[in-house]
């Protein structure tokens, strides 16, 4: 058995997405729905209304294989989607010349498999790399390989399987993210794999936006190989068990950082981060306040603080809670230190504590308001 691609019941077609997935029926059902597509294909083709941007396959284990020649009408003879011998172009099927942006989804998608001979000759600029919890099947080959590639997507995708691939590419965002909370998906080899990827790379003299999602205490510290990313000015490093910044971050050009959900305790190296104009904080030792249940099932809810675990038992595994009028002062005087001491260095800096009733306001030291003040209350 092995996962095969097919067609959603309703199609959506046209100037900017197609999407594909394959849907756990019976096999008669799902050999008919690929002839229908690849008479959809056909019938837009001689019309001259297709104009393919988006493609979003879907792998899934089938209870039944289907005919391997099912597969090569839709996708053509697959040898792992890898560049073939040197001078020899495999030219890519016209539905797929313009294609922008691909997307691979599915826990058991076996990409490499699935891959046609073309694949590495695609023109797109954006992929979304397949995962699971025991790690992505599908690795990013290399270049010369998608040579116009900026941007990857991975979730729950493992960041060493695509170091080799993300290295030598003048890539602009990577964004793997982990969908889980504080604990997260450890990977003990991310630091060696994000050294791999950056240092020394054509990767760290282009990229603009890095987010790095969910990975717990996969690093408890901020990489030495991030300082070296020259035109970084996105940085998201929220749910990581990271407890404080180095010095040199406050040398990078970044324009907005997402610390939320991390132990971050003080903000001193980023008074000299000139560029930063934006700053989050959510679920974190210096955020705002915000409304509880508190105590736990008692339907009464009240203004609550997040705090270190020396202050309160933590109820997420990272901070506890306690309403606002407990708090001891010296913990409101740490926090309104931090909080100013960052605004008066960088007057242009805005501070996001979270969704506050809807919006979401930041906060400044000029603003007019205290950073407790009920404008910046969240809902968590």
């Amino acid at each position: 058995d092995g996962p095969k691609c097919g067609v959603v019941d309703s199609h959506t077609y046209n100037s900017r997405v197609w999407e594909a997935s394959s849907h756990d029926r019976e096999q008669e059902d799902r050999l008919e729905y690929l002839r229908a597509f690849e008479r959809k294909l056909a019938t837009e083709r001689r019309d001259g209304r297709l104009a393919t941007r988006t493609l979003r396959l879907v792998g899934k284990a089938w209870s039944q294989t289907l005919p391997v020649q099912t597969t090569d009408r839709l996708l053509g003879p697959s040898t792992g989607g890898l560049a073939p011998s040197p001078g020899i172009s495999v030219a890519v099927p016209f539905p797929f010349r313009r294609l922008r942006a691909l997307s691979l989804h599915g826990s058991d998608f076996e990409g490499q498999r699935l891959l046609p001979d073309w694949f590495g000759n695609l023109n797109i600029e954006s992929i979304d790399v397949p995962g699971c919890s025991l790690g992505s099947p599908f690795k990013l080959p290399a270049p010369p390989a998608l040579p116009n590639l900026k941007h990857i997507h991975g979730e729950c995708a493992t960041f060493e399987d695509h170091a080799d691939g993300i290295r030598d590419r003048p890539l602009e965002s990577i964004h793997f993210y982990i969908e889980w909370f504080f604990g997260g998906w450890e990977q003990p080899t991310l630091l060696a794999a994000l050294d791999r990827a950056f240092m020394g790379s054509v990767c760290s003299e282009t990229l603009r936006e890095f987010r790095l999602q969910g990975f717990g205490k996969s690093l408890i510290t901020l990489p030495e190989c991030l300082r070296g990313l020259l035109r970084l000015e996105i940085l998201d490093i929220s749910w990581l068990a990271i407890t404080e910044l180095p010095e040199w971050v406050g040398e990078m050009t970044l324009v907005e950082l997402d610390l939320s959900c991390t132990r971050i305790e003080t903000l001193v190296s980023l008074r000299s981060c000139l560029t930063l104009r934006s700053l989050v904080l959510h679920i974190t030792p210096l955020c705002g306040p915000s409304w509880e249940e508190y105590p736990n099932n008692s339907n009464a809810w009240a203004k609550c603080l997040m705090v270190p675990p020396r202050l309160a038992a933590p109820t997420n595994d990272v901070l506890g809670y306690m309403p606002l009028e407990d708090v001891p002062a010296d913990e409101i005087i740490r926090r309104t230190n931090e909080l100013m001491g960052i605004s008066l260095a960088l007057p242009d800096l805005r501070i996001k504590f979270g969704p506050a009733l809807g919006r979401d306001p930041a906060w400044h030291a000029r603003c007019g308001k205290y950073w407790t003040d009920d404008a910046f209350v969240g809902e968590y």
